[in-house]
């Protein structure tokens, strides 16, 4: 009986794909790019293991009346589950407009999600106060230390 249930549990466990454990995984077209920036930067960094499965396990959306509320994005770990909910109407004018500053908006947000960051101080993608500046490049190297 013992034999049997361990090569149920080994077949079982082997026959899930990463979609079947994160089935409400969801990337706007328009932000796919910018994850999968961010996702190149990672791994040029060494945080490999950090993005591991960012694609199935994300859930990138967008909400209404977040800036009412003072807030262009907001990141919501559920457990192996990243929710990343944008301002509707700053992204859509965003990307249309000022695409560029996008990268900074969701590279904050997965920071939170995928490298566990806090907000700080000073020249950062992780303080609140660059969440719309252009020059995100330069901020890569202390984001991913």
């Amino acid at each position: 009986m013992k034999k049997i249930s361990l090569i149920l549990i080994v077949v079982l466990s082997s026959s899930c794909s990463d979609y079947e454990l994160f089935p409400e995984s969801h990337i706007p077209e328009e932000l796919s790019p910018i994850v999968d920036e961010f996702i190149a930067q990672a791994r040029a960094h060494g945080r490999s293991k950090e993005v591991k499965n960012l694609r199935q396990r994300l859930d990138l959306s967008y909400e209404e009346g977040m800036t009412k509320r003072k807030m262009l994005g907001y990141c919501d770990p559920h457990g192996r589950q990243i929710v990343i909910t944008l301002d509707k109407e700053y992204s859509e004018f965003t990307v249309k407009y000022h695409y560029e500053r996008m990268y900074t908006l969701i590279f904050h947000e997965l920071g939170h999600g995928f490298l566990h960051r806090k907000h700080v101080t000073g020249r950062s993608i992780m303080n609140p106060e660059y969440a719309q500046n252009e020059d995100w490049r330069s901020m890569l190297p202390e984001l991913f230390e």
